[in-house]
């Protein structure tokens, strides 16, 4: 899957499910997918408000 936005904006990682937390970010799967070496794969979008590196997430309902 493909990370946009935020931090991790553009790094492929492996994944499944509804989310995916990077580097204390909060990524949820969209409806996008991109091509990744001749295959489609998922894109999950950045939560800005739940991102720990961004001053968010340890005290919010992100959990």
């Amino acid at each position: 899957m493909v990370l946009v936005g935020g931090p991790g904006d553009g790094r492929k990682v492996r994944a499944s499910g509804p989310t995916v937390v990077w580097r204390a970010c909060l990524y949820e799967r969209t409806s996008g997918h991109q091509q990744v070496r001749g295959r489609e794969v998922p894109v999950y979008g950045h939560r800005s408000d739940c991102c720990e590196g961004d001053g968010h997430g340890d005290t919010d309902g992100c959990e």
